[in-house]
C-alpha cells in the first residue's frame, strides 16, 4: 500500500480509537513485526502498527507506574493500571513508510506527530500518546500530559 494510504489508515484508526465511547486516556501505538507467510522454507515478516486505547483505572497513577516500568524493565507495571478498551491489531501494514532508506528520522514518529498536531481538538482529552517497538520498554512520547 502506498505511503499516503497508510498515513490515512493510521489517522482514521487513531481518530476512531480516541473517540471510542469509553474515552481513552492513554493510547499506545506499537510497531510489531510478525510472520506473514513462508517463502523457500523461511518466514516472511511484515511490519504492523497496532493501536491500543486505554483508560486509567480509578485511584491509579499512570506516571508512577511508568517510572516503575523503566526502573524494573517490566511493562506489566503499566498494564496493571490500565483498562484496555479498544484496539486495532495487525490491520495497518506500515512497511511502505520505511521504503526510503535515506531518512534518519523514524517516519512513523513523524506521522504520529503530524496526526496529533493536525487534530488537536480531537486529541485534547488524550493524556498519553506513546509509540514503541513491541520488543522495547522505552516509549517515544508524542503526547505526555500528567496522568
Amino acid at each position: 500500500m502506498e505511503k499516503s494510504k497508510v498515513v490515512k489508515q493510521i489517522e482514521g484508526t487513531l481518530l476512531r480509537v480516541i473517540s471510542y465511547k469509553d474515552k481513552p486516556d492513554v493510547v499506545f501505538c506499537v510497531f510489531d513485526t510478525s510472520p506473514s507467510g513462508l517463502e523457500e522454507e523461511r518466514l516472511i515478516y511484515d511490519s504492523y502498527l497496532n493501536i491500543y486505547g486505554c483508560t486509567i483505572r480509578d485511584g491509579y497513577n499512570f506516571d508512577a507506574a511508568y517510572k516503575e516500568v523503566i526502573e524494573h524493565d517490566d511493562f506489566d507495571y503499566v498494564t496493571s493500571v490500565l483498562r484496555y478498551s479498544v484496539r486495532s491489531t495487525f490491520e495497518i501494514k506500515i512497511s511502505s513508510l520505511y521504503s526510503d532508506k535515506k531518512s534518519e528520522d523514524d517516519p512513523l514518529i513523524k506521522t504520529l506527530n503530524e496526526i496529533a498536531n493536525n487534530n488537536k481538538k480531537a486529541f485534547n482529552q488524550i493524556k498519553k500518546l506513546y509509540y514503541h517497538h513491541v520488543a522495547e520498554i522505552d516509549c517515544f512520547k508524542i503526547i505526555d500530559k500528567p496522568a
